[in-house]
């Protein structure tokens, strides 16, 4: 429960700033394509950076201590985002770097969290445990883009990022709540040396790219990602200048997706054990495409038809993509060893990041020539090999036996 609180508040203020700065860059700022995608890229960076030694030394620590820490250290780099618009000196390099920063521990938090999950709630109830905060994050998406939206429009974009810094603060505190005692870390993380690191990271991959199901798992979410990657760089653009829709209507939009995510997570077991895991998420990567490729098709020009599609898009697309990453998660987690939890999320998560900033680097080469529309279709295509693929491995032994167990 603690941590249910925890994951529901600091989930609410990341979603204000995730519209917050962006709406900050393109509106306040002034910034191109070019600069929206290297604000995109900037925690990818530091994730990519961050990412494969970070679950090495996840898996040597215990993660409550970290997990606090990390909340505590993006509290205090956002923090100086209202203080800088409040002194004058707030500008695009200040963005980026806190949000290179940021994105590192971001990285370092989630990777913690997954592995710290499996201890808390138990093995058998994962696919529960993750159904919850999943549709905790819907709930917390319908209200934080619901009221990022007019929150810059009324106090500007800084003032709304300042929600996110004390949110942050006070998921420290709740996790400070959990008594559940951790497993004592790995016998030789007193004694780390460069090369027992490299020897850790070398564990993850092999036990990543080596298992069957964790492959395709990775390969699966990389290509998720590098559409995450294009839409970054691409579609913030596209609504705010293509369409001239305004933050406050746009903020409602997205808040709309957190609707069909919470009905998704509340289902997502029971498709699970009616379908099969694996068609499941086939279904949800389907889902997705479908409803990135609905937004390519909005009119210019037309501001109540493209919010009806815009709306649709959220709809579909956040459902399908809750439907995935619920299974996804829960099936990462099961099949990793305790001990190797860390690195497997991180080498997993290292590859996905590598794809999402792909996709932002192509996102923003191409954006300003073939135009924002194509590139948004491009990306809703790949999500849709993704699916086709994924349904096809869904037929393997490796889904069948995970399922039965």
């Amino acid at each position: 429960m603690w941590l249910w609180g925890a994951h529901g508040v600091s989930i609410f203020g990341s979603l204000v700033t995730r519209a917050a700065l962006p709406f900050t860059a393109a509106l306040a700022l002034h910034a191109s394509a070019a600069q929206m995608a290297l604000l995109g890229a900037a925690d990818l960076i530091a994730s990519l950076i961050v990412g494969l030694w970070a679950g090495a030394w996840v898996d040597r620590v215990r993660r409550k201590p970290l997990l606090i820490g990390c909340d505590v250290a993006r509290a205090m780099l956002l923090a100086t985002i209202p203080v800088a618009a409040w002194t004058g000196r707030l500008d695009l390099t200040l963005l980026l770097v806190v949000k290179f920063l940021a994105g590192g521990f971001d990285t370092l938090f989630e990777l913690a969290r997954g592995a710290f999950v499996p201890g808390v709630v138990g093995e058998p109830r994962l696919v529960e445990a993750n159904s919850r905060l999943s549709a905790t994050s819907s709930v917390a998406e319908v209200s934080a883009f619901g009221i990022a939206g007019w929150l810059v429009q009324w106090l500007t974009g800084p003032i709304a990022i300042g929600v996110d810094a004390i949110s942050f603060l006070v998921s420290a505190f709740l996790l400070g709540g959990i008594r559940t005692p951790e497993r004592s870390p790995m016998r030789h993380a007193a004694v780390a040396t460069f090369a027992t690191w490299l020897a850790d990271m070398r564990e993850g991959l092999v036990a990543t790219f080596g298992d069957p199901l964790q492959r395709t798992l990775a390969i699966s979410d990389a290509m998720l990602n590098l559409t995450f990657g294009l839409f970054t760089a691409c579609y913030m653009l596209f609504v705010t200048r293509e369409l001239a829709l305004s933050p406050g209507p746009l903020g409602m939009v997205f808040a709309v997706g957190g609707i069909s995510g919470l009905v998704a997570a509340a289902y997502a077991a029971r498709l699970g054990k009616r379908l099969g895991v694996g068609r499941v998420m086939a279904l949800g990567l389907i889902i997705s495409s479908v409803g990135l490729g609905v937004a390519t098709l909005t009119p210019p020009h037309a501001v109540a038809l493209a919010l009806t599609i815009l709306v649709l898009q959220q709809l579909v697309g956040d459902g399908g993509w809750t439907l995935y990453m619920i299974h996804s998660s829960s099936l990462r987690m099961a099949r990793a060893p305790e001990a190797l939890r860390g690195r497997i999320g991180s080498a997993s998560g290292s590859l996905s990041v590598a794809a999402r900033l792909g996709g932002i680097v192509l996102g923003g080469a191409f954006g300003d020539g073939l135009g924002s529309r194509v590139v948004l279709g491009v990306g809703a295509s790949i999500t849709l090999v993704a699916g086709l693929g994924l349904l096809r491995s869904a037929r393997g032994s490796c889904f069948t036996r995970t399922a039965h167990s």
